[in-house]
């Protein structure tokens, strides 16, 4: 099987969770837009709550997933000692770092200006707790090459989370507004409060987080199986850089939203009803953000394993191509289709105002994607440490770009600040990455196939805005662009592709 074959084979599994797994997620978006059920100001709560959470699993992990992988192998023959001595780490800090966390819990709810929500504050301290002890095990798995049982365990986890929201948000109240005529108004209601409101979807995370660390608990019989003080100490140095680009990433990815809180002008309430509107419209990008998710958890294995072959570079230099290609596809799609994806997800016309930060947050993500490819070479070569100074370059624009503009623009200086990020990102990682380890990527072809993108976009936007939203005509023509681009694509790449496909 060709590299690409291979390659595209295990993101297509592992994509089965993260995106297929995920979208079903995604879809409960129209139930947490619906006024009725939660309020946009519930929403800014929950997107500020899960801004936590995104940090503290970056904190409680260590950058040990990574170096679990590089140390896994670079020492093969030690496989069970590795995962020993990363499953002995990931144990004891996590239990020390959540007991630190309840204990100053007070601290952490002001400081986040949640007051009267240190119930999820607390949820969300056992969902990182249970998330972290799983991830040396999700790691194990993907070392080991068993994406199937790496998606079961995924996918199953995300519906109980989704079979667990439909039950407390649309089930439930129909039982008790049915009264005690219905069967199960007595079960019911002995536990069911309405004005637990968001906190069920916290619930339900928790519970799903619980049920993947079930599963994957039998890993934890290794704890005993050769912990190697050395070798931790080894994994420590690899791993502490990749634990400050992935804080930076998360300022790039989710930290705009606490600052939001900081800096919107207005009083609590409407600070965080400009939240909600601005996360549900992010998850536009979600489109593009899984599947990047998904080629990480197939890639990064992937990279390492390759390493060592004679056209290594060359093969990341297509990876780079093909992968901007694809996202760009999803681009034109989402883009210049909101007219009717904004009614799947956004369930009440409040949130609409936010779409026009969706395209700009979509490009972005195509340079995340291209970025993430960029910056294999830190770690190939076992250079973390550049890793982490360009990952604090973009976390500073991401800052100062929303410190500057968020009292005056609102929320679209955070899109904006997202796309400058991740921009300086690409062109930093790419010098650098140069200079260190260069690989030959096609840049020029890149180039032309983003510009024609953005073209195509700018000129059939600016066709459909003055059409009927619901015109027969207008669907027809938002198609056009996909078509074009993949007109393109086909006479440039065609013959190409096949051969690499074809290719040992």
């Amino acid at each position: 099987m060709s590299t690409l074959k291979q390659l595209t084979k295990d993101t297509v599994i592992y994509g089965v969770s993260s995106i297929l797994g995920r979208i079903i997620f995604v879809l409960l978006t129209p139930l947490y837009t619906n006024t009725n059920i939660l309020s946009v100001a519930e929403n800014g709560i929950y997107s500020n709550l899960y801004t936590l959470s995104s940090f503290l699993l970056v904190f409680f992990g260590f950058g040990l997933e990574t170096a679990f992988f590089r140390f896994a192998l670079k020492e093969k023959n030690n496989l069970t000692r590795t995962l020993a001595t990363a499953l002995n780490s990931i144990l004891v800090t996590t239990l020390a770092l959540v007991a630190i966390c309840f204990l100053f819990t007070d601290q952490i709810t002001n400081l986040l200006q949640v007051q009267g929500y240190r119930h999820l504050v607390q949820f969300v301290f056992l969902i990182v707790a249970f998330d972290t002890l799983t991830s040396i095990p999700f790691a194990y798995l993907r070392a080991t090459n068993r994406p199937i049982k790496f998606a079961f365990i995924k996918l199953t986890g995300i519906l109980i989370n989704v079979g667990l929201n439909l039950f407390f948000y649309l089930y439930c109240p129909k039982v008790i507004a049915a009264g005690s005529s219905h069967p199960l108004y007595g079960f019911i209601s002995s536990f069911y409060n309405s004005s637990f409101g968001v906190g069920y979807a916290f619930l339900a995370n928790v519970i799903d987080s619980l049920y993947k660390l079930i599963l994957l608990s039998p890993t934890f019989k290794f704890v005993q199986k050769g912990f190697q003080l050395s070798l931790l100490k080894k994994m420590l140095n690899y791993g502490w850089p990749i634990m400050i680009v992935l804080i930076c990433s998360m300022v790039n990815e989710v930290g705009d939203r606490q600052l939001l809180t900081w800096l919107l002008p207005g009083d609590a309430e409407t600070v965080r009803q400009q939240l909600g509107i601005y996360q549900n419209n992010y998850k536009f990008s979600v489109f593009l953000a899984l599947f990047i998710q998904a080629f990480r958890y197939a890639g990064e294995p992937f990279f390492f394993s390759k390493a060592k072959e004679n056209n290594a570079k060359q093969t990341y230099a297509d990876v780079l191509k093909y992968f901007v290609i694809f996202t760009l596809f999803g681009f034109l799609f989402v883009s210049l289709n909101l007219n009717w994806l904004k009614h799947i997800l956004l369930t009440s016309s409040v949130y609409f105002e936010g779409l026009k930060i969706v395209p700009i947050l979509l490009i972005a993500y195509v340079f995340a994607g291209a970025y993430y490819n960029l910056s294999i070479w830190y770690k190939l070569s076992d250079k973390t440490l550049y890793g982490a100074f360009v990952a604090i370059i973009g976390a500073a624009v991401t800052i100062v770009v929303n410190l500057i503009f968020i009292p005056k623009y609102g929320y679209i200086a955070s899109a904006w600040a997202t796309l400058a990020c991740f921009f300086v990102l690409c062109l930093v990682a790419y010098l650098l990455g140069q200079k260190h380890y260069p690989v030959p990527y096609q840049l020029k072809t890149i180039f032309i196939y983003f510009a024609l993108a953005l073209a195509l976009y700018f000129v059939f936007f600016n066709i459909i805005k003055t059409m009927p939203e619901q015109s027969i005509l207008r669907y027809g023509i938002q198609f056009a662009p996909l078509l074009l681009f993949a007109v393109v694509v086909y006479f440039s790449e065609g013959n190409y592709l096949r051969n690499l496909l074809k290719s040992n």
